[in-house]
Protein backbone atom coordinates (compact mmCIF):
# COMPACT_ATOMS: atom_id res chain seq x y z
CA UNK A 1 0.00 0.00 0.00
CA UNK A 2 1.35 3.57 -0.95
CA UNK A 3 0.77 4.80 2.81
CA UNK A 4 3.03 2.00 3.87
CA UNK A 5 5.20 2.50 1.94
CA UNK A 6 6.09 6.49 2.78
CA UNK A 7 5.64 5.73 6.22
CA UNK A 8 8.58 3.11 5.68
CA UNK A 9 10.76 5.66 4.01
CA UNK A 10 9.97 8.43 6.76
CA UNK A 11 11.44 5.90 9.39
CA UNK A 12 14.29 5.52 6.89
CA UNK A 13 15.07 8.90 6.92
CA UNK A 14 16.06 9.02 10.18
CA UNK A 15 18.30 5.81 10.05
CA UNK A 16 22.00 6.27 11.59
CA UNK A 17 23.09 5.34 8.36
CA UNK A 18 23.50 8.48 6.21
CA UNK A 19 23.42 6.82 3.11
CA UNK A 20 20.01 5.33 4.31
CA UNK A 21 18.47 8.22 5.22
CA UNK A 22 19.60 10.13 2.18
CA UNK A 23 18.14 7.13 -0.09
CA UNK A 24 14.83 7.33 1.62
CA UNK A 25 15.01 11.04 1.62
CA UNK A 26 15.33 11.29 -2.08
CA UNK A 27 12.83 8.50 -2.73
CA UNK A 28 10.31 10.24 -0.05
CA UNK A 29 10.40 13.57 -2.26
CA UNK A 30 9.00 11.70 -5.25
CA UNK A 31 5.87 10.68 -3.62
CA UNK A 32 2.24 11.96 -3.63
CA UNK A 33 1.21 13.80 -1.10
CA UNK A 34 -2.07 11.67 -0.86
CA UNK A 35 0.07 9.19 0.46
CA UNK A 36 1.34 11.07 3.12
CA UNK A 37 -1.93 11.83 4.35
CA UNK A 38 -3.29 9.21 4.84
CA UNK A 39 -0.28 7.32 6.41
CA UNK A 40 -1.18 10.24 8.86
CA UNK A 41 -4.16 9.57 9.37
CA UNK A 42 -3.91 6.17 10.15
CA UNK A 43 -4.15 5.16 14.00
CA UNK A 44 -0.98 3.51 14.63
CA UNK A 45 1.15 5.45 12.58
CA UNK A 46 4.77 5.88 13.41
CA UNK A 47 5.92 8.84 15.57
CA UNK A 48 8.87 9.17 12.81
CA UNK A 49 6.24 9.59 10.43
CA UNK A 50 4.47 12.38 12.15
CA UNK A 51 7.80 14.20 12.49
CA UNK A 52 9.12 13.41 8.71
CA UNK A 53 5.80 15.51 7.48
CA UNK A 54 5.90 18.13 10.06
CA UNK A 55 9.75 19.03 9.41
CA UNK A 56 9.33 18.36 5.32
CA UNK A 57 5.94 18.68 4.06
CA UNK A 58 3.96 20.80 6.95
CA UNK A 59 3.14 23.54 4.45
CA UNK A 60 1.84 21.12 1.71
CA UNK A 61 -1.90 21.39 1.79
CA UNK A 62 -3.82 18.84 3.62
CA UNK A 63 -0.45 18.29 5.56
CA UNK A 64 -1.23 20.38 8.47
CA UNK A 65 -5.20 19.13 8.98
CA UNK A 66 -4.03 15.36 9.13
CA UNK A 67 -1.79 16.14 11.49
CA UNK A 68 -4.65 17.60 13.39
CA UNK A 69 -6.72 15.10 12.85
CA UNK A 70 -4.93 12.33 14.42
CA UNK A 71 -4.80 11.98 18.42
CA UNK A 72 -1.77 9.93 18.22
CA UNK A 73 0.19 13.08 16.83
CA UNK A 74 2.19 14.86 19.51
CA UNK A 75 0.37 18.62 19.77
CA UNK A 76 4.32 19.69 19.76
CA UNK A 77 4.53 18.72 16.28
CA UNK A 78 0.48 20.04 15.45
CA UNK A 79 1.92 23.61 16.70
CA UNK A 80 4.58 23.55 14.68
CA UNK A 81 2.35 23.44 11.29
CA UNK A 82 -0.41 25.65 12.78
CA UNK A 83 0.61 28.10 10.48
CA UNK A 84 -0.72 26.37 7.47
CA UNK A 85 -4.22 24.17 9.12
CA UNK A 86 -6.91 25.42 7.17
CA UNK A 87 -10.44 26.62 8.98
CA UNK A 88 -11.53 22.61 8.51
CA UNK A 89 -8.06 22.05 10.57
CA UNK A 90 -8.49 24.37 13.10
CA UNK A 91 -12.31 23.42 14.37
CA UNK A 92 -10.83 19.46 14.67
CA UNK A 93 -8.86 20.91 17.61
CA UNK A 94 -11.44 23.35 19.07
CA UNK A 95 -13.98 19.88 18.43
CA UNK A 96 -11.37 18.30 20.85
CA UNK A 97 -10.89 21.09 23.68
CA UNK A 98 -9.10 18.54 26.24
CA UNK A 99 -6.22 17.57 23.56
CA UNK A 100 -5.50 21.37 22.49
CA UNK A 101 -5.97 22.71 26.27
CA UNK A 102 -3.43 20.33 27.08
CA UNK A 103 -0.81 22.25 25.24
CA UNK A 104 -0.28 25.92 25.83
CA UNK A 105 2.10 25.89 23.09
CA UNK A 106 -0.52 24.50 21.24
CA UNK A 107 -3.20 26.86 22.12
CA UNK A 108 -1.04 29.88 21.43
CA UNK A 109 -0.18 28.87 17.94
CA UNK A 110 -3.91 27.74 17.17
CA UNK A 111 -4.80 31.63 18.30
CA UNK A 112 -2.42 32.80 15.82
CA UNK A 113 -3.99 30.95 12.31
CA UNK A 114 -4.65 32.65 9.57
CA UNK A 115 -7.17 30.53 8.18
CA UNK A 116 -9.63 30.72 11.80
CA UNK A 117 -12.92 31.93 10.52
CA UNK A 118 -14.57 34.47 12.97
CA UNK A 119 -16.50 31.84 14.71
CA UNK A 120 -13.21 29.84 15.85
Amino acid sequence: MPEERVELLAVLATDADAAVADRAQNVALTQPLASFIAAISRPDADSRLFTYCADNLGDKPGIADALAKNPACPTSLVARVAPFLSSDGIQVLLDNLEWLTGDPELVLAVCKCPHATAQQ
